[in-house]
């Protein structure tokens, strides 16, 4: 099968802005690890989807003594919008999000982009003495036609909030 003209989005889709809260009380979510691009150049790309997974750090600034103070939070995600180049756009939700549960969050599951906030991740209850965690975060684009777009990068910024529960 050949796309022709139509051979799909080449380069860049996403660019990641981290916006942290709760400054007052040394918490906050950065980047540990930059994705790399989600890029489609071969056919098996839109028939199976890509991926890039990257590590967001997230830090409660050492907390109570017991850790009580800031155990629970909440990790939040939304897209600012729509992918978009020029005046051409791809759906945000035709790329999903999930983050890699480990012993001190869980997971919330395959999330679909929205422009509305979504917990992807949550710390759990009675896990004391955590003052980070690494969270490995997955990107895919789904397969099929949401992306047989003219070539070119496309692009939107994606947001993770931390909010204390």
């Amino acid at each position: 099968m050949t796309h022709g003209m139509y051979a799909g989005v080449m380069g860049t889709i996403f660019m990641v802005l981290v916006t942290p809260i709760f400054a007052q009380y040394g918490m906050g979510v950065s980047l540990f690890e930059y994705p790399e691009p989600l890029v489609f150049s071969r056919q098996r790309h839109f028939e199976r989807g890509v991926s890039s997974t990257f590590t967001l750090l997230v830090s409660n600034g050492g907390g109570s003594s017991s850790g009580d103070l800031f155990e629970q939070w909440d990790l939040q995600i939304n897209a600012e919008g729509n992918l978009s180049n020029g005046s051409r756009s791809i759906p945000v939700s035709s790329v999903w999000v999930k983050a890699k549960g480990n012993p001190q969050f869980r997971s919330m599951g395959r999330i679909f982009l929205s422009t509305n906030y979504q917990t992807i991740a949550r710390s759990k209850r009675g896990f004391h003495n955590a003052n980070h965690s690494l969270i490995e975060i997955k990107l895919k684009a789904r397969k099929g036609d949401y992306f047989l777009k003219p070539a070119g990068e496309y692009s939107t910024y994606i947001y993770f909030t931390l909010m204390m529960d």
